[in-house]
């Protein structure tokens, strides 16, 4: 998330020039040039038709189903009052992005880490979700396990026999990563100056995440581009408004991520990542969003809720000030989330 460009047009001008000087600075320095493309052109028509055996997750709150500490939102009223039923740990009144990855593939989604029991657990036959609301590339919080940590929680997986090598190579890996590091940087101090050179080391991190899943034997790995934040309603100028600054910030982190795919993809010969395109996907079925004074899920003093649930969550795209619904989820997947999936596979 970028709210530090909502602080003046100065920084805003800055940042345009401060733009064009790295993207020039990183096409100098190679970037992703004609023989690269023609490489990967040909790794593509090489490859052949994959279906997932299993689904290990990781990332932040779009993927999270149960992750995350009981204290946080998604535990309590109203979310998972569309599915379930009661608060599950999903950050939507529903299903979110990991549901209908799983469905894609035709299978159960795959069980939050924290539920898994032993290595006879039945539920590791659909895979693993790591994800952890409000995680990063980078430390985005005190006992928010980034990338990095879930990685290593998949790697013990191996380790202790849990799951085996096959079980990657046969399955699809997926990265959520959708801007809490850049939050983190905002609540840091950190500068629009110093922004470009952030995002493109926080690219830089997430592409050595993807490096160390293939390196465990993950042979289909994924990343989410980064969707638009222009009318996220924490964000938006106003409830008819939105705020298309941001997307600046948004087109130079997909810009240096697909840099750093197709970069991925050189090196390894094997056409093994991909880039899972919510940007795309989220602009496909945009229609409006609502914005409340009080966050969804906090109660007064009472215990009484500060939050007004619509009265068609079928017809919002966003539940709450950042999550999707699931309507908008379903919708996302529908018109643009599957056919970037028959792309990767």
């Amino acid at each position: 998330m970028f709210p530090m460009m909502m602080e003046s047009p100065k920084l805003l001008i800055s940042f345009f020039f401060l733009f064009s000087i790295f993207i020039a600075g990183q096409n100098a320095r190679g970037g992703v040039n004609a023989s690269a493309r023609l490489q990967q052109q040909s790794l593509k028509d090489k490859k052949q038709a994959f279906q997932a055996k299993k689904l290990f997750v990781f990332g932040d709150s779009y993927a999270d189903t149960g992750n995350s500490e009981y204290e946080a939102a998604s535990w309590k009223q109203p979310y998972g009052i569309t599915y379930p039923g009661h608060p599950s740990g999903r950050y939507s009144d529903g299903r979110l992005l990991t549901d209908f990855l799983a469905k894609f593939y035709g299978l159960e989604t795959p069980t939050a880490y924290r539920f898994i029991k032993d290595k006879d657990d039945p539920h590791l036959q659909y895979g693993v979700n790591f994800a952890y609301g409000g995680t990063g590339a980078f430390a985005t919080g005190e006992g928010y396990p980034n990338l990095a940590d879930q990685i290593d929680l998949l790697n013990k997986y191996l380790k202790d026999s849990v799951i085996n090598k096959s079980d990657l190579e046969t399955s699809l890996s997926f990265l959520s990563v959708n801007g809490n590091d850049y939050t983190a940087y905002y609540h840091q101090n950190g500068t629009t100056e110093g922004l470009p050179s952030y995002i493109f080391s926080v690219v830089e991190k997430i592409a050595k995440n993807m490096e160390s899943l293939h390196e465990l034997g993950a042979r289909k790995i994924a990343v989410s581009g980064m969707p638009p934040q222009d009318c996220i309603p924490e964000f938006a100028q106003s409830v008819t408004e939105c705020n298309e600054i941001l997307n600046i910030f948004v087109s130079l982190h997909n810009f240096f991520l697909k840099n750093a795919v197709s970069r991925l993809n050189t090196e390894s010969g094997d056409s093994s990542y991909h880039i899972l395109d919510l940007n795309s996907a989220f602009k496909t079925v945009f229609n409006s969003s609502t914005r409340n004074e009080s966050r969804c899920g906090n109660v007064d003093s009472k215990g009484q809720p500060l939050y007004k649930v619509c009265n068609d969550r079928k017809s919002a795209f966003y539940w709450d000030e950042i999550h999707p619904t699931q309507a908008g989820w379903r919708a996302a997947y529908d018109q643009a989330l599957k056919h970037a999936l028959e792309e990767i596979n």
